[in-house]
C-alpha cells in the first residue's frame, strides 16, 4: 500500500473563546475523512491540521462554520514529519 503525500493545513478562526472550544473544533475537524491530526489554540485563533493532500478543504470549513466559528484565513504546506529527536542537533566536526 502506497502511503499518501500529507499537507500542514492551517486556518485562522473567529469564535474560539476558551479551550472547550479548542476541543470543539478538534474534535469535528478530526471526524473529516482525511484528516490525521488536528491541534486549535483559542489564544492564537488558529487550527493546524495535518491531512492527506486529497482531502476536501470545504469538508473540513464546513464542519468548522456549522458549528458557529468562523474562517478568516487559510494556508497550506507540505507536511515533514518531524522525528522524535528533532530537537537534537548533532555537528559532526
Amino acid at each position: 500500500m502506497e502511503k499518501k503525500s500529507q499537507v500542514e493545513y492551517q486556518l485562522k478562526l473567529d469564535g474560539m473563546r476558551c479551550p472547550m472550544c479548542e476541543e470543539h473544533v478538534n474534535h469535528v475537524v478530526r471526524q473529516v475523512k482525511g484528516v490525521h491530526k488536528a491541534n486549535s489554540s483559542y489564544r492564537k485563533n488558529r487550527v493546524c491540521i495535518v491531512m492527506d493532500e486529497d482531502t476536501k478543504r470545504e469538508a473540513i470549513i464546513h464542519a468548522i462554520t456549522s458549528q458557529g466559528y468562523r474562517v478568516l484565513e487559510q494556508e497550506e504546506k507540505p507536511y515533514t514529519k518531524k522525528s522524535l529527536f528533532s530537537f537534537l542537533h548533532f555537528s559532526h566536526k
